[in-house]
């Protein structure tokens, strides 16, 4: 077996700080027998072996944990907008504006419907939606590129992506209908 370095496994959860901020964590953690750190040079020590000027994995699972909690609330959020928008119908007037068939908005037609929204130089309280719409399609649309050979999977991604394609139109229709009332 191996011998540690650096400093003995008891004091495993010393944090190697400067010595005027060097803090010791005498009692050992209750649930979690398993300690990980990580070298400058990127490597990992586990199970108490304690490497030389080692950083505990604490912050990095709590990084890993918020990121996970953003990333899922961004979903959720992104989601309901979505549904919101699903909801409203598009004008026959924008849809002919847009050379779009009468029915459901295809998702590729996204990008093209994105492009007429911003020509149509109007500024709308939904800017900022449309910009988390625009990341989360680029999101499902790596998604379903990356699971094409799921048939279950690859469908609901489209289905995403149309729902956010309808979303733009449906904003397109608003700075249509914002146009023609104003003088």
């Amino acid at each position: 077996m191996q011998e540690p370095v650096g400093e003995p496994a008891t004091n495993a959860g010393t944090a190697r700080l400067p010595s005027l901020v060097r803090k010791s964590l005498d009692a050992p953690f209750p649930a979690v027998r398993l300690r990980l750190y990580v070298r400058k040079d990127h490597g990992v020590a586990l199970d108490g072996v304690a490497l030389r000027e080692g950083v505990s994995m604490i912050p990095v699972l709590i990084l890993v944990v918020s990121l996970a909690a953003l990333g899922q609330f961004f979903f959720s959020y992104c989601r309901s907008l979505v549904t919101v928008y699903s909801k409203l119908e598009i004008s026959r007037e924008a849809l002919e504006g847009a050379c779009l068939p009468a029915g459901d908005v295809a998702a590729e037609e996204f990008s093209r419907l994105f492009a007429l929204v911003r020509k149509s130089g109007v500024i709308a309280d939904d800017s900022t939606e449309l910009r988390v719409t625009r990341l989360y399609y680029f999101l499902l649309t790596l998604g379903q590129q990356a699971l094409r050979s799921l048939p279950s999977a690859y469908s609901w991604f489209y289905r995403e992506r149309s729902s956010c394609a309808h979303m733009v139109g449906v904003a397109l229709d608003r700075r249509i209908a914002y146009l023609r009332e104003s003088p």
